[in-house]
């Protein structure tokens, strides 16, 4: 919203998930620690300019399960249940166009999987189904129709990454296949590039030469005395 830049990280030396963001040329911590017991983070910033972060709640000896929290103006307090997928890297948070959060992760050994939050419930419910049986490296984002796609590499697969979009109740495979076969195990991303811009706004913006032309005839026309 202000062009602010976030970043979120997990201090080692003390396993806190903290974010900081720029001002006046400056890192700045945001509020107090997001956790106090963490590990891996993602984030992403609604349309309302709040901060969102996910990560996985550290116990001390493994990593277990999923969390997200949002920044109230002061302190991090928690959005929806705790998630209980087993430890991943390829966790990703995002907005869908109608500013509803998202999530991938994967749900224990099994189940790569999408998850929206339900505000009507206060809870983190499916997107269809499963995206794969076993899933890492997960990435996510919308298209300009509002249609969910995430990418993943499927471990079952010689961890070829597949891009797959979910409609009309359905995950499928983007391209009827998959982004790359040289099954090299590697952190993939991917992105969109959407017209915000909707039909109705380019029909309109086109007649604008029109409505400008016969402004003009009419005046030439009808010049006032």
């Amino acid at each position: 919203k202000n062009n602010t830049i976030y970043t979120p990280y997990t201090d080692l030396a003390t396993q806190q998930v903290l974010v900081h963001q720029l001002q006046n040329g400056n890192w700045k911590q945001v509020g107090g620690a997001v956790d106090y017991m963490g590990n891996w983070t993602s984030m992403s910033v609604d349309k309302a300019g709040i901060p969102y972060v996910l990560y996985n709640i550290y116990d001390g000896t493994d990593v277990k399960n999923l969390m997200v929290k949002k920044f109230n103006g002061m302190n991090w307090e928690q959005v929806g249940q705790i998630i209980t997928p087993s430890p991943t890297a390829g966790i990703d948070i995002g907005f869908d166009n109608n500013n509803i959060p998202h999530i991938v992760c994967q749900e224990g050994e099994n189940n790569a999987m999408m998850m929206f939050y339900n505000k009507s419930t206060g809870y983190w419910d499916l997107v269809g189904y499963s995206l794969a049986y076993r899933g890492a490296s997960l990435n996510m984002a919308f298209d300009s129709k509002n249609r969910p796609l995430a990418m993943y590499v499927d471990i079952d697969n010689n961890n070829i990454p597949y891009v797959k979009r979910f409609e009309n109740d359905v995950w499928e495979v983007v391209g009827g296949n998959s982004v790359d076969t040289s099954g090299v195990y590697a952190y993939y991303g991917f992105a969109i590039d959407k017209n915000e811009k909707t039909s109705k706004f380019f029909r309109i913006y086109n007649e604008i030469p029109t409505i400008v032309l016969i402004v003009v005839i009419f005046t030439v026309i009808f010049k006032p005395q």
